[in-house]
């Protein structure tokens, strides 16, 4: 399973891992997240036009590694 820039537009993102992980076939399916970098010029930009209500995608929550757990 593979989603990109997803993740960070739900407010509950650990619940939305433990349900990917509740449908990977067990012991043999794999999941892979990808999302936006915390520290980038575009990150910064993306901050400001969300505090602008100006975000064409809505709202991104924003973590580090390990700020997560399922």
């Amino acid at each position: 399973m593979f989603h990109q820039g997803l993740l960070e537009h739900f407010r509950d993102p650990p619940s939305i891992l433990v349900e990917n992980a509740r449908v990977l076939e067990p012991g043999t399916g794999t999941l892979i997240v990808d999302v936006p970098q915390r520290w980038h010029i575009y990150t910064a930009a993306k901050k400001v036009l969300i505090a602008m209500d100006r975000w064409f995608a809505g709202w991104e929550t924003s973590s580090r590694r390990g700020s997560w757990s399922a």
